[in-house]
């Protein structure tokens, strides 16, 4: 009984495993993608009235989107920005701050790493199936990329629900599961990361990763299709 139980899965197994690379393969380079996005922290933080909060003119916060951009893109460990509030220079990001910056930064390394290792497993698996299956291999790869993208797309869709009625719960879940330490409980009333990227930031950006991995499972099942037809 239990043997019979097990088979399916195993027989499903390459299946899953091609499924699962191509999910940290979207999410991996389109989180990465984000976090050195401009257009996100400028457009958040005119929506949710950062300026007013923090004191800082909307002419001085793009330079701190420009910071941010900068920090996830190059070797720094440390982030710092220096900026007017209420007129005063100062540095907005404290000590606690910058340490929780360089562990969401390390996250982020790690994530990026980890859809390349992803993608290098995707196109080994592509080489040795085509070797192995020859003229079926197109048919075959361009179904399985097909059933992938539609499974990913099933799961998206439950998060995106999950994520509308539970958002601060998850929110508070991703942290404590992602980071060793509480450096990311910050004070809303003095410490600026939490007033720069407030919880409708998250959650607007959330739902902009939702979008972005449906569009692109729907190009690749565009372009399965498409491969699949030119083969027929």
């Amino acid at each position: 009984m239990i043997i019979r139980c097990i088979l399916p899965v195993v027989h499903k197994l390459p299946a899953i495993v091609v499924a699962t690379l191509l999910f940290l393969v979207l999410l991996g380079f389109t989180v990465s993608g984000l976090f050195i996005f401009k257009p996100l922290y400028a457009i958040g933080f005119e929506r949710h009235g950062v300026s007013e909060a923090t004191g800082i003119l909307s002419g001085e916060l793009g330079e701190v989107a420009d910071a941010f951009v900068a920090y996830f893109t190059s070797d720094e460990t440390y982030m710092a920005v220096v900026v007017d509030v209420y007129g005063v220079e100062r540095s907005l990001i404290s000590e606690k701050e910058a340490i929780h910056m360089r562990d969401v930064k390390a996250l982020v390394i790690n994530l990026r790493n980890l859809s390349i290792v992803s993608l290098i497993g995707i196109i080994g698996y592509v080489a040795v199936f085509s070797y192995k299956a020859r003229a079926r291999a197109i048919p075959v790869l361009t179904l399985r990329l097909r059933k992938s993208a539609f499974a990913i797309v099933v799961v998206t869709i439950l998060f995106a629900l999950l994520t509308a009625l539970a958002f601060p719960a998850l929110f508070t879940l991703f942290h404590l599961i992602s980071f060793s330490n509480d450096y990311w409980i910050l004070d809303p009333r003095q410490d600026y990361l939490v007033m720069l990227f407030t919880p409708n930031f998250f959650l607007e950006a959330t739902g902009l990763l939702i979008g972005l991995i449906l569009l692109e499972c729907a190009v690749l099942i565009g372009v399965s299709y498409v491969v699949g037809t030119k083969r027929v």
